[in-house]
């Protein structure tokens, strides 16, 4: 069995990646597991991953390194009940300190080999430009940190959502990237082409990709930077009579790009999950500029009731996130639709206390 460990910042398309790879790999006779990771204790990409048919375990309510525990009884539990041939762990976009954390503790205390486990670090082309070009970012230096420690750490970079970028473009990033990084293994991929997926895949079930560098990491600056994002999470059901449920979902979201932009609100991740008894669709955004005014986001149609849940990850304050997703909710315009809200939280994440860290 191998056990894959991913990780990247926010939107950078760990997820997108995971099923993809996953699909492939059932539509060939192999058997996948999944772990995913949030600080949030309602996790989208853990229910969108079991609408996809992909068997799905979740550590939620903090990193996978600040919960170990739970994360080694999550891959024992996929073990026992789906026995894979392959596992998929997705850390928190948000964490880093990885390698010594969970994949030097998985190798102590699971017995398992280097070549049992690989090591991926992904990063969205375009953030990725950026930081190389020393254009500015959205964030705080503080939360840059994270994304910097993340890149360092990994001995195996993937520059993803390569389809964004022309060819010449994505070269570019790649000569820079390989002559700031020449000690890495670094490759490009769009997550939604099946091929370039497979690469991937290739590369970790064949290669070693377990970091041998030296790393550190300063803690303080580290949690810190955490404790600048803001988590808001929720699920609502809503039920309606004769409304267009996707007019109600394009509107919302395009509020939230008013009020962001007239905020200045730096966006780490946006994800609603829509389901129904019929159909779901998962929507993700990851800066402003895919927040495009006007935009539609859904064209389905929705029967009543729906499922509506929100995973919103930006650096801001955590009240004022709340306050903010609650009014672009206003169901003024929808005078037969009624929205309730089953689960609700708002927070910045806890300061990361390991439980195992192995230098």
């Amino acid at each position: 069995m191998k056990v894959h460990l991913i990780s990247g910042f926010l939107g950078s398309g760990k997820t997108t990646a995971i099923v993809s790879a996953s699909k492939y790999l059932l539509s060939q006779g192999k058997k996948v597991g999944v772990v995913t990771n949030d600080q949030g204790k309602f996790v989208i990409d853990t229910h969108f991953l079991r609408l996809e048919d992909i068997p799905t375990v979740e550590v939620a309510g903090g990193c996978f390194c600040c919960n170990y525990t739970e994360f080694e009884n999550s891959l024992d539990y996929l073990t026992k009940h789906v026995e894979p041939d392959v596992i998929f762990a997705e850390s928190v976009g948000s964490c880093a300190d990885v390698v010594a954390t969970v994949m030097k503790p998985l190798l102590d205390y699971k017995l398992l080999h280097e070549t049992d486990t690989s090591f991926s670090v992904f990063v969205d082309v375009r953030m990725l430009e950026k930081y190389l070009l020393d254009e500015e970012l959205p964030f705080q230096d503080g939360v840059i940190y994270i994304f910097e420690k993340q890149i360092e750490e990994s001995s195996f970079l993937v520059l993803n959502k390569s389809d964004l970028f022309s060819q010449e473009r994505l070269l570019n990033l790649i000569k820079i990237a390989k002559e700031r990084f020449p000690q890495k293994l670094i490759i490009s991929q769009s997550s939604l082409v099946q091929n370039q997926v497979v690469s991937w895949l290739e590369i970790i079930n064949n290669q070693n990709t377990f970091p041998k560098h030296q790393f550190d990491i300063d803690y303080q600056t580290y949690g810190n930077a955490e404790q600048k994002l803001s988590w808001y999470d929720a699920r609502i059901n809503a039920i309606f009579v004769g409304e267009d449920f996707s007019n109600f979902v394009n509107l919302f979201i395009n509020r939230l790009q008013f009020e962001f932009s007239k905020r200045n609100i730096a966006i780490g991740h946006l994800k609603f999950l829509i389901d129904d008894e019929h159909n779901h669709q998962k929507i993700s955004i990851v800066n402003q500029s895919e927040l495009s005014n006007g935009m539609k986001w859904t064209h389905e149609k929705w029967f009543s009731p729906v499922d509506f849940s929100i995973n919103a990850r930006l650096e801001c304050d955590a009240d004022l996130l709340k306050s903010v997703i609650r009014s672009c909710l206003q169901q003024d315009h929808f005078p037969s639709l009624t929205l309730n809200w089953v689960e609700e939280k708002s927070f910045h994440p806890g300061f990361p206390k390991p439980t195992h860290r192995i230098n």
